[in-house]
């Protein structure tokens, strides 16, 4: 250091200053090397398209991370609520189903029911003297079929 002092105050030999001089230069030539690597550093933080820094777009990105992130949540909540409502929907219709199926059973029974005495009616054979004792016997096995 002593020596650094002695040669910028001109008191030192021709060798020394010359070394001291280049020096001098070779630290300039860094710090402008430096600084040319930092301004092209710098530059790279900018965006081409917009000219804005990578600050600005964060921030503007950070923006739009948390609409989306507001818009996500409100599509899942559509979303459980429309499979809520699918899941209802689908409850409801296999109740129906079921009654359906249970009332169409009950139909059937009723039916078969009506057709054994259609049958019965049809195999019968009326006692009877006269056509109106015939239709009063008829009518009567009836009226107890359906009694029954």
């Amino acid at each position: 250091m002593s020596t650094l002092l002695a040669i910028l105050a001109g008191r030192a030999g021709p060798f020394l200053a010359g070394g001291a001089l280049m020096l001098v230069l070779v630290l300039a030539t860094a710090v402008g090397v430096q600084s040319v690597r930092l301004d092209r550093a710098k530059s790279h933080l900018i965006n081409p398209a917009t000219q804005a820094s990578w600050q600005v777009e964060a921030r503007t990105s950070a923006a739009a991370l948390a609409t989306s992130l507001v818009d996500l949540s409100d599509c899942q909540r559509r979303r459980a609520n429309q499979d809520a409502a699918i899941a209802a929907q689908k409850a409801e219709s296999d109740r129906k189903l079921s009654a359906a199926l249970t009332g169409r059973a009950r139909a059937l029974e009723v039916a078969e029911s009506y057709r054994r005495t259609v049958d019965d009616v049809r195999a019968y054979q009326p006692k009877g003297a006269t056509t109106c004792e015939r239709r009063a016997d008829v009518t009567g096995m009836i009226r107890q079929d359906l009694a029954q």
